[in-house]
């Protein structure tokens, strides 16, 4: 009887131990820990708000051209995140008024329009000018006041074919050089006098950002005629953190990288990688390009969002359904992504953009008949990821090919209730979804894409330090089959892409170690603290105070100061020349200047 019940028990304690490893197979793990993506909501009683938060008058000037209204705009909304309070002056329609602003800001090639001499004036007694447009040689007032903003000598216009940095105009980059390989600027051929800082120049040694003394004030000039694409937005938050002697701006303090198609159904065919490693799409994503990818998070501290397709096929009208093999790789890889940190968030049920054929646009897709159609499959490719995770709630979702429509929104929050960020593209083709950094008003953050890909040129790296600098944000996204695409690859085998991406990665981890790597989830809460947020600074001899209004747990901001801080605090970070990664924790903050 006691050897039947021992045998009992080991019987007993055999399926135990087999459940438990099919538990652990099936992922029952992360069902047990009831993951939610980590999400810390922002909840209206964690709220602080003070009383004594200092409200600062408008003390910039913008003035503009309503010919170019695009540079006014793309100053206007970095004016806007920097928390820069301004008004803007219509040079052509509206009477200008110097009196009273610490900084004027002219968007416009042509001087004629501004009484160009009073400004200066104001300048003399301790307004800080800046030039945010390579000047016309045309205009009379140009002729009078050249040498003024420290022009000694002048010729043609001229492309610009490199930049090199003298100072960190963008952070973590002084010293470093751009090539491009078309040309990508272009300004005015001038020598300075001896009395100007140079920041920035072009095809070696032609200056395009400098800095000339004027009386109590200062004047800087951008030599360069992209003030209004928003990959310069890191150039223009450069200068205007240097029209005074210090400058406090909100960061987002995000690094994201996201991979579209992870995971999918795998199944495109490849002769490429049948004659490179004799393998099969599948198998080139389990035996190589995953085991590479989980490599880079291990060794440079990176959080993956893999946005999940669930099938190739082209169905917009039922029934909508499943290859078996997603199930599989839903359960492989969506496990291990979350086991490293990382996010699913969701690409489609497959890969027609969210778009009804009413639309009036063609773009090689099949379009969706009704919106019930979208929400139909939706649910089905909803009902995939709960019967691999029950517990697990979507969070964020990135279009395919960059479509959306409002139609396609409404669709997803019908099916994806808890969704937090919509991922598109942050400058693309007008067709596109194009994105800025926002909060919708249904509370869905707007998250874009800023960099993609594993190669990482000279654009790439100017973009992506763009981006820190004006944002503090890293946004970036590869793709799986990126190896198949030609275009994607540029001709390099896998290894030839993995060192690429590597390269990227520690530039990042070397220089940008202070920016937080979180899941696109996480990144959204930290958008809406960023959008909800407010802060004002002060200035005097021994330091500098910053006041927070709308504060939650803590708020991140840069600083720019010409007079080093004391690091007497974990929550102030030195993270380049003149620039200090400040966490604030409280509604007012002392930073002192070393003595």
């Amino acid at each position: 009887m006691r050897k039947a019940d021992r045998n009992l028990g080991i019987i007993i304690i055999s399926v135990i131990i087999v459940v438990i490893i099919q538990l652990i197979r099936m992922d029952y793990i992360i069902v047990w820990n009831r993951l939610e993506n980590y999400i810390n909501e922002l909840k209206p009683e964690d709220l602080k708000v003070f009383n004594y938060y200092i409200e600062q008058a408008d003390n910039t000037l913008l003035l503009y051209d309503e010919t170019n209204s695009m540079v006014k705009e793309n100053i206007e909304v970095q004016l806007n995140n920097l928390r820069v309070k301004y008004d803007s002056v219509n040079v052509k329609t509206q009477e200008v008024d110097f009196s009273g602003y610490q900084k004027v800001l002219i968007s416009f090639s042509n001087w004629d329009l501004v009484d160009f001499g009073k400004l200066l004036s104001f300048v003399s007694d301790g307004t800080n000018l800046v030039i945010f447009s390579a000047p016309d040689t045309r205009s009379h007032n140009f002729l009078i006041y050249y040498r003024k903003v420290g022009i000694y000598e002048y010729g043609d216009f001229v492309q610009y074919d490199s930049y090199q940095m003298n100072e960190d105009i963008l952070i973590g980059r002084k010293g470093k050089e751009y090539l491009w390989e078309e040309p990508f600027d272009g300004g005015l051929l001038v020598r300075l006098s001896e009395e100007c800082k140079i920041y920035m120049t072009a095809n070696k040694n032609l200056p395009v950002i400098w800095e000339i003394p004027f009386g109590k004030g200062k004047i800087i000039v951008y030599n360069g005629l992209n003030s209004e694409s928003k990959l310069f937005r890191g150039i223009l938050t450069g200068i205007i953190a240097r029209a005074g002697e210090c400058f406090v701006y909100p960061v987002i303090n995000a690094k994201v990288f996201q991979i579209d198609d992870f995971p999918s159904p795998f199944i495109a065919d490849s002769d490429k990688l049948k004659s490179l490693y004799g393998l099969d799409y599948s198998r080139f994503v389990n035996e190589i390009w995953w085991p590479d990818i989980v490599s880079t998070i291990r060794k440079y501290n990176i959080k993956y969002t893999g946005f999940i397709i669930g099938t190739y096929n082209d169905n917009v009208e039922p029934p909508f359904g499943f290859e078996d093999v997603i199930e599989t790789n839903l359960l492989i890889y969506g496990r291990e992504l979350v086991k490293y940190g990382g996010e699913l968030g969701l690409h489609g049920y497959n890969h027609q953009p969210l778009e009804l054929e009413n639309s009036g646009h063609d773009f090689g897709y099949n379009p969706w008949k009704q919106m019930d159609n979208m929400i139909d499959a939706l649910e089905h490719v909803k009902a995939l990821i709960r019967k691999v995770y029950p517990f697990y709630n979507v969070c964020s979702y990135v279009p395919p090919s960059n479509i959306l429509s409002e139609e396609g929104i409404q669709a997803l929050k019908t099916v994806f209730p808890n969704l937090k960020a919509i991922c598109a593209r942050y400058q693309g083709e007008d067709y596109e979804y194009l994105q800025e950094f926002s909060v919708r008003s249904d509370g869905i953050v707007n998250f874009p894409r800023i960099t993609s890909g594993y190669r990482y040129n000279s654009i790439d790296d100017f973009v992506m330090a763009s981006g820190i600098t004006s944002l503090g944000v890293i946004s970036h996204y590869i793709h799986p089959d990126d190896i198949i695409d030609e275009e994607r690859s540029r001709g390099l085998d896998w290894g030839g892409l993995l060192k690429e991406l590597d390269k990227m990665l520690k530039d990042i981890d070397d220089n940008y170690k202070w920016i937080e790597a979180v899941t696109t989830a996480q990144a959204a809460v930290k958008t809406k603290k960023y959008f909800e947020t407010d802060i004002s600074f002060e200035k005097n001899q021994n330091g500098i105070t910053i006041y927070c209004d709308k504060l939650y747990d803590y708020f991140d901001v840069m600083v720019y100061t010409e007079k080093p801080l004391k690091r007497n605090s974990r929550n102030i970070v030195k993270v380049s020349d003149n620039y200090y990664l400040v966490r604030l924790t409280k509604n007012n903050t002392v930073l002192s200047f070393e003595d």
